[in-house]
């Protein structure tokens, strides 16, 4: 990587807190070997998905609040994304956190299935169907965006809130289906001996959740009370998320926030924790297309997305309004000057 390339890179982080994106360095010339060479110098480290801090800069709460958001980009607002992310600290019943900027509210979604699971406070949801709709903890919502859709969500009440929200990628024959949404307040638990399972999506341990899908994948809240060792099947690609504290998978330490990738084959997964840990267990076939996500669009080509964000921008009625939210939409970020290339298919 070159001089002025650092440079850019440098300018670019310090503006942001220190941080900077894959999408910002790949648009600043670098390449991505040249990204990962830099995590390997240790002159970055890697701080979530696509998410990189520069070594030495201040890990000051405003990082860790971009950090957060830039991790859960499909959030509404990046005070939302702090809250869910668990930066809220509470005191004399007012959140107090640092928000870094808040853009308006208004955003959209195209050929993506989206799951949001709270654990703690609550969360008001108004999409362009019309739909309003608060979850609370222990309920899921579920925005399906097929063509596409627009939508916004504000964290309401005075108390913490902390919550996960998660993208599914639909398969082709489904891509282009009409937009949905659907609210499940009445989720199956299981209990494996000691282990208590809420099951968000799909089937686990014999219980099956009511919200529809598709294709075959599995999450699940499960609450540790020590160690326990949990079924998997063995043509589903896992991961598990260490939601609220530190625990160890398969022997192997995971931090708290931590995502760890398990593959597939596997029939079981021993997991160990202090009593009350909880931690999501997130599953389904291996993707067998190629896959593209851009900002808050997921297809399969760069012209797909080129596409979407046009739609977007000029208010196409792909994206319509959202009835009681007043307001203004996101606009999208610049595409980067060359294509977008597509992840290749897992299997």
């Amino acid at each position: 990587m070159g001089t002025g390339s650092d440079d850019h890179l440098y300018a670019w982080a310090a503006a942001h807190h220190g941080l900077y994106r894959t999408d910002d360095a790949l648009r600043l010339g670098l390449s991505r070997r040249q990204i990962a060479y830099r995590v390997q110098q240790g002159r970055a480290e890697r701080v979530g998905t696509s998410v990189y801090r520069v070594v030495g800069s201040a890990p000051t709460r405003d990082q860790r609040v971009l950090a957060a958001a830039w991790r859960a980009r499909g959030v509404a607002s990046f005070r939302t994304a702090a809250e869910m992310s668990g930066l809220i600290d509470s005191r004399g019943g007012r959140p107090h956190v640092l928000v870094v900027r808040t853009n308006g509210h208004v955003h959209d979604d195209a050929i993506v299935h989206r799951t949001q699971d709270l654990l703690a406070g609550e969360v008001e949801h108004r999409d362009s169907l019309g739909s309003l709709q608060r979850v609370r903890p222990g309920e899921l919502n579920v925005m399906t965006a097929g063509r596409g859709i627009a939508h916004s969500e504000y964290s309401v009440g005075s108390g913490p809130l902390h919550g996960v929200q998660l993208w599914v990628a639909l398969p082709q024959g489904e891509r282009f289906r009409n937009a949905d949404f659907a609210h499940h307040a009445d989720l199956p638990v299981v209990e494996i001996g000691a282990v208590r399972a809420t099951v968000m999506v799909g089937e686990f341990a014999g219980a099956a959740s009511p919200a529809e899908t598709f294709s075959p994948l599995v999450g699940a809240q499960v609450d540790l009370t020590g160690l326990a060792t949990l079924p998997l099947q063995p043509d589903f690609e896992y991961a598990v998320l260490a939601v609220d504290a530190d625990l160890t998978v398969d022997g192997q330490a995971v931090p708290r926030g931590a995502l760890q990738y398990l593959g597939w084959g596997a029939t079981h997964v021993q997991l160990a924790a202090d009593p009350g840990a909880r931690v999501l267990v997130l599953g389904g076939e291996p993707m067998t297309e190629d896959l593209l996500m851009w900002w808050n669009f997921v297809g399969r080509t760069h012209e797909e997305i080129v596409e979407a964000r046009r739609d977007w921008e000029a208010g196409d009625d792909r994206f319509g309004p959202v009835p009681g939210d007043p307001n203004p939409r996101l606009s999208a970020p610049a595409l980067p000057t060359v294509a977008l290339k597509a992840r290749p298919a897992r299997r």
